[in-house]
């Protein structure tokens, strides 16, 4: 039975971010008066906590399963795409207004999209996925 090993990668990346945050509420920080900043606090609140946690837990199960029906891999890469795009902007907008240097966070988020990018290139292009 084949798996996407580059998918479980991911997923279990991604349970492990929102684990993090979950147990470390101060990942994300915030700074009421400045609404940019204000906004991506939210990033690092519960309920998307909760999504990265069962977002993960998808991409795990779709992979491990082996289900090649209603194309859940592609529809699994997409949103965890999606999703990991969306922390490296906010990992990089708090870097941009916290310190002076970028930090770990940004570049592992930003190395995790990129991967996600190259394994959905190499594997959905074309639109003829298995």
């Amino acid at each position: 039975m084949k798996r996407n090993h580059n998918l479980i990668i991911t997923s279990a990346e991604t349970v492990c971010s929102g684990l993090v945050m979950l147990f470390n509420q101060e990942v994300i920080r915030d700074d009421p008066h400045n609404p940019l900043i204000h906004s991506t606090h939210a990033f690092g609140q519960i309920p998307w906590v909760i999504a990265l946690l069962l977002i993960g837990i998808f991409g795990l199960l779709v992979a491990v399963s082996g289900i090649h029906k209603w194309k859940l891999e592609f529809i699994a890469t997409v949103v965890l795409g999606g999703l990991w795009a969306s922390y490296s902007a906010v990992f990089f907008i708090q870097d941009e207004y916290f310190r002076p240097n970028i930090s770990v966070s940004t570049v592992l988020s930003s190395y995790v999209f990129i991967r996600i990018l190259v394994d959905a290139f190499f594997n959905y292009s074309g639109g003829d996925h298995k």
